[in-house]
């Protein structure tokens, strides 16, 4: 097992690195195939360089944001809100605690059915008897 997480730490560390600046290169390369026209965007501010930069930024970003959360869902981890500010993942505090309520919600579950398997089984006895 040892062996397996260092072999799949090494795999991470060069995977993510070669998705990042593969993403990157994506980018770049879909931005200029998009094409300049005339005449620029506002947010383009005269310049069709800038308009190519901005598209090219704008698709790695929404990229690295998939990236992230398919990579930390692979991970068991969901994320709590995706926003216009990012992606916001649950404390692992509560993830702790809300794994130890419910198990403690469970274990008392189980204890109350057992109670009234007991019970149901001594009235059926007594039901039984004379």
């Amino acid at each position: 097992m040892r062996v397996f997480r260092q072999r799949f730490r090494l795999e991470r560390e060069v995977v993510v690195p070669v998705l990042v600046v593969c993403s990157l290169m994506i980018s770049v390369v879909g931005g200029i195939a998009a094409g300049i026209e005339r005449p620029y965007p506002g947010f383009a501010l005269g310049s069709g360089l800038l308009l190519v930069v901005e598209r090219a930024v704008a698709v790695w970003a929404a990229t690295l944001l998939v990236l992230v959360v398919v990579d930390k869902s692979l991970r068991g981890r969901l994320p709590d809100e995706i926003s216009g500010r990012g992606v916001r993942y649950v404390a692992q505090e509560q993830l702790d605690d809300v794994a130890g309520t419910t198990a403690d919600a469970g274990d008392a579950v189980t204890d109350r059915l057992d109670e009234l398997e007991a019970a149901l089984k001594a009235f059926g006895q007594r039901m039984e008897g004379p």
